[in-house]
């Protein structure tokens, strides 16, 4: 058992070092502060329990989309992990979207962190909603949440992290009236 030293003695040993070390840096000190403590404050300091560990908001990689006639079939959004991912047995994430003003819908649980949405002969198709290109420009949000999973009690407990920022969509408007009047300009 280490000898139990004074607090005071352990502070003046500190600060000598510190003169003698004119950087910033400290050099280590074999100080047991944490060993005196009793064993069930110990474990608290230690160690941060994944019961009051939510995990971190994701950040996408990019948060405007323009979806228009000449979209490529696939759209992928992307995001990383929560940085504190490794506090759970696993994480997955909850999508929801809103079309213009309408209520947050459930969209889609999903296990990767990236997401896919469609665009074919002027339906843009997020999961089971689908929105068709017509000629007044439709808004869409999506917003992404993790939710990681831990273990207490033999039983799954889900712990729900907060929300993203909001991924707009622009559904550009299809306008058949501006088509037709460029090609009679002679602009394709």
């Amino acid at each position: 058992m280490p000898p139990k030293l004074n607090i005071g003695l352990q502070l003046t040993a500190l600060s000598n070092d510190v003169t003698k070390y004119p950087t910033n840096r400290v050099p280590q000190l074999d100080v047991p502060i944490i060993k005196r403590i009793p064993e069930d404050l110990q474990k608290e300091i230690t160690k941060e329990s994944p019961e009051d560990c939510l995990p971190l908001p994701i950040k996408p990689e990019k948060t405007l989309f323009n979806i228009w006639e000449e979209t490529r079939t696939q759209t992928e959004i992307k995001w990383n992990k929560p940085e504190n991912s490794d506090c759970f047995t696993s994480v997955f994430y909850e999508i929801q979207i809103r079309v213009g003003d309408n209520d947050w819908l459930d969209l889609a649980e999903n296990r990767h962190s990236y997401y896919r949405v469609y665009y074919a002969e002027g339906v843009t198709i997020f999961g089971k909603t689908k929105i068709k290109q017509e000629t007044i420009t439709h808004l869409v949000q999506l917003r992404i949440r993790p939710v990681g999973v831990i273990t207490r009690n033999n039983k799954e407990v889900k712990m729900h992290g907060h929300w993203c920022e909001n991924i707009l969509f622009s559904i550009e408007a299809k306008n058949p009236v501006n088509h037709i009047q460029n090609t009679e300009l002679g602009i394709h």
